[in-house]
């Protein structure tokens, strides 16, 4: 069950796994008023803080997770496709000091 825990620096939304949804108090204030005007210009509807506010709580508890699922597994192929390429891109050639050098046993002079 998820619970609601109200926090000196904002609003956290619990669902009971390790990552939370943590918002400012200032954040959250702005996007209320912009839920306020998205239902004021598109659905001509004036609503209250109040209803705005439980909006805001119930996305955040049922679509945030959705998409902060497909961020993390974004993140993980981006990171797991330059991981598998780290050998091409970071190869440095080794044992390359005496194919410098202009003689056979005399190593480069600096």
């Amino acid at each position: 069950m998820r619970k609601r825990q109200s926090e000196e620096d904002g609003d956290r939304i619990d669902g009971g796994c390790a990552v939370a949804i943590e918002l400012p108090k200032e954040s959250k204030k702005e996007l209320v008023s912009s839920i306020r005007k998205y239902f004021e210009v598109h659905l001509d509807e004036d609503i209250g803080d109040l209803k705005a506010e439980l909006l805001l709580d119930y996305l955040l508890r049922e679509i945030c997770p959705t998409v902060y699922n497909k961020a993390i597994r974004d993140a993980q192929a981006f990171f797991h496709d330059r991981a598998a390429d780290l050998g091409g891109t970071c190869y440095e050639p080794e044992m390359t000091f005496w194919q410098k050098s202009s003689g056979k046993d005399n190593p480069p002079r600096s």
